[in-house]
């Protein structure tokens, strides 16, 4: 069974955080207000090494 963990707020600092946290051990739906925040975001944690977005 696949694990998805739900972030909101996550283009911000602590939601990018856990998002960084646990993002390699499953799937990740992350959500928030601000659509370039979570762009600039999305392709930090891909740099991290967190590939399931």
């Amino acid at each position: 069974m696949n694990i998805v963990y739900v972030i909101t707020g996550g283009s911000g600092g602590m939601g990018k955080a856990i998002a960084e946290l646990v993002g390699k051990k499953g799937t990740l739906l992350l959500a928030d207000i601000n659509k370039e925040r979570l762009e600039q975001a999305k392709q930090e944690l891909a740099v991290a090494g967190v590939t399931e977005l």
